[in-house]
């Protein structure tokens, strides 16, 4: 009977942090029956903590949006209030770049290496297609509101990480 350990290729690989170099070793599977194993380079206990942590602050968002579009529905026009109330579903937004930035901090290099690459393409293309746009407007298309910039930005940041990983494979 042969271990799952006895069908895994190992790399060595050295892992670099401010002050400390360590050699680590990265065993990747062989084995089929366990797909997930094969492409998981990153840190599980990490992904499964980014994961409750940005779900988490997700699911805030999604309660407390409708709740604000309500309430400044139903308030007067010049109550002070509600300029406030508009920006509490940022504090989700907050929370949930919290997580991502603490998952990013430990990542490992070839990760860091694939955002890195997917938000230079997401920067980029969204600063093209925004000024694009923004011309386009002069000739008679329609003004789009500036809360579209950021679902952008994150929709070509999930197109440039998928690049990026394919060139590292």
């Amino acid at each position: 009977m042969t271990s799952t350990l006895d069908k895994a290729t190992i790399i060595y690989y050295t892992k670099t942090r401010k002050l400390d170099k360590k050699l680590c070793k990265l065993y990747i599977s062989q084995d089929t029956s366990h797909p997930e194993r094969i492409n998981s380079v990153m840190n599980q206990s990490a992904s499964k903590t980014w994961t409750r942590e940005f779900l988490t602050a997700m699911a805030a968002y999604v309660i407390v949006l409708p709740i604000c579009i309500l309430l400044i529905n139903a308030s007067p026009h010049s109550a002070w209030w509600r300029i406030p109330l508009a920006l509490v579903p940022v504090i989700p937004i907050l929370f949930a770049m919290r997580a991502f930035m603490r998952f990013f901090s430990n990542m490992d290099e070839l990760q860091r290496r694939i955002q890195l690459e997917a938000f230079a393409f997401s920067f980029g293309a969204t600063g093209i297609v925004t000024f694009s746009y923004g011309l386009l407007t002069d000739v008679g298309f329609p003004v789009i509101s500036w809360t579209w910039i950021f679902p952008l930005m994150i929709a070509l940041w999930g197109i440039g990480q998928g690049i990026a990983v394919r060139r590292y494979r």
